[in-house]
Parts: C-alpha cells; sequence; structure tokens
C-alpha cells in the first residue's frame, strides 16, 4: 500500500536538508479571507536582538511555493499541519514524495527533532523525536559555526545578504552547510524564513540546484483528496467517491472524516457510514508496524447491534477501506472509547483487523 519514490528522487543529493528547511508559521488557525501577502520587508526587531523566530516566524495558514531548477523535485510546497507550544509540524510536497518535519525550539536555537517521508497523510507527530539537527543556532552572528550530528560544517557566512527570488528582494541571513561532496547554501528573511537554497556539487561547480520562493500566501487551507467509501443503497455493493478536504493549521482529520462519513454526498444513492450520534474519537497511527487504531464512540456500537451481520460487515469494510487508504494501509483495528469492539455480530480485539477490500468497490456515479 506504500507509495512508491520515483527515482528520480535520489538525484537530490542533499537536498533532503534543503527541502525540508522550510519556512515555519503561527499557531492560531484562522478562517477568514486571505488578506493581501505581505511586502518582502523586515519586522522591527526585538530590543535585544534578533532570534531564530524573527527569520523562522511560526505562522499558520502560510502557503510558500517554491520555484527548482537542476533537478525535476527541486521545486515544492511548504505548508504548517500543527504548531504546539516551542515545536511545529511543515509539510513540503515536490511532486514526489510528501515530507513531514518538525522543528523544536531548544535553548534558543532551532533544531529540526524529527523528519518522516511518504507522509501522505495528516497525524500530529510534533512530540515525536528521531533525530536532532540544528537549522539556526541561538546566536545569529556573522563568522557562528556549529557542527550538525551528522558531521555537517555549518556557519552563518552573512548576516545581510542581498537575495533576489521571484517573490521578491530581501536582506536574508546567509548559512553555509559544508558536506564531504557538495556545499548548500540556505537564505532566510526575517518574517518569513526559508527563501532560496542553492545545493552546489565539489566536483562540478557548475551542477547547481536551486529552490526560491515564487509565491506566499496567508489565510489559506491545505487541499487534500480523501477517497471515501459508502454502502450502496441500490444494491449489495461498496461505492466510492473522492472528495477534497480544506485542513487549517490545528485541524486534525478524525472529526472531519466523521462528519464526511455522516453526510454522503449526491442525491440519495450512497447510504451513511456513520449514524447521527456516532463519531470518530480518534485515528492513532503506528508508524513501525504500519497500523491505524480507528477509536469509535458507543453511539456507532449500539447502531451496529440493531443491525443484521450482513450490513453491520459493510459498514465495517467501509470504515477500513476509507481509514486505511488513507494512511496507505491494509492494517485497520477498531475500538470503542478505547475498548474491544462487540456487537453480538462481530468481535474485534486487539490484534484484530477490519475486513479491507477496496478493489471490490466501484465509482459512485449518482443515483
Amino acid at each position: 500500500m506504500k507509495k512508491a519514490i520515483t527515482a528520480a528522487l535520489a538525484l537530490t543529493l542533499a537536498l533532503t536538508l534543503v527541502l525540508s528547511s522550510c519556512s515555519l508559521f503561527s499557531p492560531e488557525p484562522t478562517a477568514s479571507p486571505s488578506p493581501a501577502p505581505p511586502s518582502p520587508s523586515a519586522p522591527p526587531e526585538s530590543p535585544a536582538g534578533p532570534t531564530v523566530t524573527d527569520y523562522f516566524p511560526f505562522k499558520g495558514d502560510v502557503t510558500m511555493t517554491y520555484e527548482g531548477t537542476g533537478i525535476e523535485y527541486a521545486g515544492y510546497v511548504s505548508t504548517v499541519d500543527f504548531i504546539k507550544s516551542d515545536a511545529i509540524q511543515v509539510r513540503t510536497d515536490n511532486a514526489g514524495t510528501v515530507t513531514v518535519s518538525v522543528y523544536a525550539l531548544e535553548d534558543g536555537a532551532l533544531v529540526r527533532v524529527f523528519s518522516r517521508g511518504e507522509t501522505y497523510f495528516r497525524q500530529d507527530f510534533t512530540d515525536q523525536r528521531n533525530m536532532s539537527e540544528v537549522i539556526l543556532p541561538a546566536r545569529l552572528e556573522l563568522g557562528t559555526q556549529w557542527t550538525q550530528s551528522d558531521g555537517v560544517q555549518c556557519e552563518i557566512t552573512s548576516a545581510e545578504a542581498a537575495v533576489t527570488v521571484p517573490y521578491g528582494s530581501f536582506t536574508a541571513l546567509e548559512v553555509t552547510k559544508t558536506y564531504p561532496d557538495s556545499t548548500v547554501k540556505e537564505y532566510y528573511a526575517k518574517g518569513f524564513g526559508l527563501i532560496k537554497s542553492e545545493f552546489t556539487s565539489a566536483s562540478d561547480p557548475s551542477f547547481t540546484v536551486i529552490s526560491q520562493l515564487a509565491s506566499y500566501e496567508e489565510g489559506k487551507p491545505a487541499a487534500q483528496t480523501v477517497r471515501l467509501y459508502y454502502p450502496s443503497t441500490r444494491a449489495e455493493r461498496i461505492e466510492f467517491v473522492d472528495e477534497i478536504f480544506e485542513l487549517y493549521t490545528g485541524d486534525a482529520m478524525a472529526p472531519k472524516l466523521g462528519d464526511a462519513l455522516k453526510n454522503p454526498p449526491g442525491d440519495g444513492g450512497l447510504a451513511a457510514v456513520l449514524p447521527p450520534r456516532a463519531a470518530i474519537n480518534s485515528m492513532t497511527f503506528d508508524p513501525e508496524n504500519w497500523l491505524v487504531t480507528v477509536d469509535l464512540n458507543g453511539a456507532f456500537l449500539d447502531d451496529m447491534k440493531a443491525s443484521g451481520s450482513s450490513r453491520e460487515g459493510i459498514i465495517l469494510e467501509c470504515v477500513a477501506n476509507t481509514v486505511g487508504g488513507y494512511y496507505q494501509t491494509d492494517r485497520v483495528q477498531i475500538t470503542i472509547d478505547g475498548g474491544t469492539y462487540e456487537s453480538g455480530h462481530f468481535l474485534f480485539e486487539s490484534g484484530d483487523f477490519l475486513p479491507f477490500d477496496p478493489d471490490n468497490a466501484v465509482p459512485y456515479e449518482g443515483a
């Protein structure tokens, strides 16, 4: 079920670092209309001097699009999933894969503490840690040096670099990262974050890969297409529709998915998967076992107890197909308010998986 990464991604070399080090955003989501994008001008500096959040602002509901040259996947789109206290989860989509990274403030420095590729679903990883990579040090002064955990040498090589990108002209902080076979320069502008990155091969200096800010939009949610499965009202079969969900920073998928499964689209050709009082309490993903646990409230079980086994089986398969398809796994287990699922027709304990057969479903074409 996992989506394969195209072979061209191997050519990104050190760009995994670059593409993941995108601009970061604010803790409060908003559904208000998008304001005009800010002009490329620096905000007032604090009396104590600049901090990493000046150059790496925590803002939500900001979409930053980067143009790329040099290789196919140098361009990408950056959005923010979650902001929790001193941590932020950033999503980058370069049309080849989607990477989720978590950045945290530690002793005044900005540190990338978690990274996961092929993450096409929304899940809160802000409390997860699988790495420690200083992106910006606490002391933002010319000549400041540090060494990352993998031995990469980093230095602030300019505090006032003049940088022009498709979006505008900036005065930026220049960070140079020296790898054994390449150099990466990153440019951070106050109020925006990363505006440009440039990879140069040590063996062939003429080979460069550049990503640079082309557009900046505030108040814009991220869009995600989800395939939803419903029982047909015309035949004993399952039909599916693709729906676009709008997700602001901080939005969880579980309640949105629950509402959609209670309200099938169309004009009566599809039946609801969840009864009116039912709700998805949570969807928990175990990345090591590629396992999703969907926890429903007791109202769902009450409705299933009053149903026949055939209808209940179809409903459970719709839940598994929808949730499993979203997380790209066939390992979906179900709980009721954190406990065992037992309806009289079906019993699912820990380690039992729901029936999963998306290939048996057909597209919904209207009643």
